[in-house]
């Protein structure tokens, strides 16, 4: 089969399929900070329960997001942290987040086989670290 190429796309051969999935070139970043509970970003149906356990406190937040190459940014993942924690325990989060991001695919294909890896998480570890050709001689 001959497959030609595509931007923005790339083909995933799977145990009993052939898939052209959508690839972006993203970085992804942590960041830690606080908010006020009432500026959580949390569902609608959340809202009420997220309220009565915080109230209106100032809590850590450790966001972990990608920001794609044609500029817009896309959270993956916000972890709220008590109002009661202190800096070192948000840290300790942030730091948690910060080494996952770190680990190498070898480490990541290893956790992978400690469990029955989605389509997701198959896509995710592949487009993760998918290499891009070098861009070829300016022209003038």
């Amino acid at each position: 089969m001959i497959v030609p190429p595509f931007a923005g796309v790339t083909l995933f051969a799977f145990e009993d399929r052939l898939e052209f999935i959508a690839t972006y070139w993203y970085r992804e970043f942590v960041g830690l900070g606080r908010c006020k509970v009432s500026e959580a970003q949390v569902g609608d149906d959340m809202r009420p329960l997220f309220d009565a356990l915080m109230g209106d406190q100032e809590v850590w937040v450790v966001v972990q997001w990608r920001r794609f190459d044609d500029g817009r940014e896309e959270a993956i993942n916000i972890e709220y942290i008590s109002p009661d924690a202190t800096e070192a325990e948000a840290r300790r989060a942030f730091d948690r987040h910060n080494s996952f991001l770190n680990m190498s695919k070898k480490e990541l294909q290893d956790l992978s086989g400690c469990f029955e890896a989605s389509y997701e998480d198959l896509a995710y570890l592949e487009n993760r670290f998918t290499t891009f050709p070098a861009p070829g001689p300016a022209s003038n």
